[in-house]
């Protein structure tokens, strides 16, 4: 029986990056998002940092970019990322 695992790490106790930032910019070297969508969730995660938007709507504003995007491809791009990328993002003295 498979099993999976989901982890948030909102106050980067596990990862020492913003592995949010990491996964976008994955999945535009992948070309499953555009650049002009990249930009888009820079500047709403800029807002957020720096105007105070809410956390609710930067994630509202932010999912956008992913209706129509076929789960299973952001499935097989989240293990293709996390295959690369998971030693390098993780902060070693809290795992």
């Amino acid at each position: 029986m498979a099993r999976n695992l989901s982890v948030f790490d909102l106050d980067h106790t596990l990862f020492k990056v913003n592995s949010s930032y990491h996964f976008g910019w994955h999945l535009f070297r992948r070309r499953v998002i555009s650049f002009y969508s990249l930009v888009y969730c820079l500047i709403c995660y800029s807002r957020h940092k720096i105007f105070g938007l809410p956390l609710e709507e930067l994630h509202n504003k932010v999912f956008r970019v992913f209706y129509g995007i076929r789960a299973a491809v952001l499935a097989d791009n989240m293990k293709s990322f996390l295959d690369a990328k998971f030693d390098k993002l993780c902060y070693l003295p809290a795992v």
